[in-house]
């Protein structure tokens, strides 16, 4: 490396609407419906209802999944190390 220049950090891997899995990671996943949506630039305040039930960042839901984050457009979880998004239905 040169001085003055400047490293970029990889890029983050996009992470993958769950319906666009594979059919095999899907099976691994049960069935999440996202009724509630909540996003909002205080974390705190951010929360989505999915299966009727109502979830905050970093709680496991009743269905195996972690819910990761709430974004803008959707909620990320995760399973057995596979991430994926649930989109808000427009």
């Amino acid at each position: 490396m040169t001085p003055g220049s400047v490293t970029l950090a990889p890029a983050p891997e996009p992470i993958p609407p769950l319906e666009t899995l594979s059919a095999s990671a899907r099976r691994e996943i049960p069935a999440l419906n996202l009724d509630i949506h909540v996003h909002s630039a205080d974390p705190a305040q951010r929360f989505v209802v999915i299966n009727g039930r109502r979830y905050r960042e970093g709680e496991r839901l009743g269905e195996g999944p972690v819910l990761e984050s709430v974004t803008r457009d959707g909620a990320i979880l995760r399973q057995d190390g596979q991430r994926f998004r649930l989109s808000v239905r427009r």
